[in-house]
């Protein structure tokens, strides 16, 4: 299944790295998620002209990994996404598998990165 995206909702994307316990690195960003436009919170947000009541979605995960010799990063994703309250769970679904599917990609490319090369 294609989804086409239409609106944007907040994500928070995080790493933060120790060594030996104490914080050495930490940053931040913000990025832009778009709701699937199949989706009717998204059909009602593009159409009302009055005002829509919206429950919110949030979901935050995150992983730390152990780099070896003490050191270690932890990662972090959160995102919040409106929803109309009969699509709560579909979007809560939507929410996770984007999440679960961010946090992997970064925590695969922290370990690379983080690979002794040879």
């Amino acid at each position: 299944m294609t989804i086409k995206l239409k609106k944007a909702a907040a994500a928070i994307v995080s790493q933060e790295q120790t060594n030996k316990g104490q914080q050495v690195a930490e940053s931040q960003h913000q990025e832009a998620v778009e709701l699937p436009a199949e989706s009717a919170t998204a059909k009602a947000m593009a159409e009302s002209s009055a005002p829509v009541v919206f429950g919110e979605v949030g979901l935050e995960a995150s992983i730390t990994i152990n780099l070896g010799n003490y050191n270690s990063t932890r990662l972090g994703v959160s995102l919040k996404l409106p929803a109309l309250p009969s699509e709560i769970d579909d979007v809560f679904e939507y929410a996770k598998t984007w999440v679960d599917t961010r946090l992997s990609k970064l925590s695969d490319e922290a370990q690379q990165a983080a690979a002794p090369e040879g």
